[in-house]
């Protein structure tokens, strides 16, 4: 009965790692995302302003 519990408790450790490290994943990802898209802008902004 002491083993289950164990495995069930290093199981439970394992599911909540696990979906810390994708939701850190989903985060960083759409992080990138806004910061390339922001980027994007203002060289398109500084494009224009050099035409000017």
């Amino acid at each position: 009965m002491a083993f289950l519990s164990s495995f069930l408790q290093y199981v439970i450790i394992l599911i909540i790692l696990a979906c810390v490290g994708i939701l850190g994943g989903f985060v960083g990802s759409r992080l990138r995302k806004n910061k390339n898209a922001k980027l994007a802008t203002d060289a398109a902004a500084k494009d224009v302003q050099k035409e000017k």
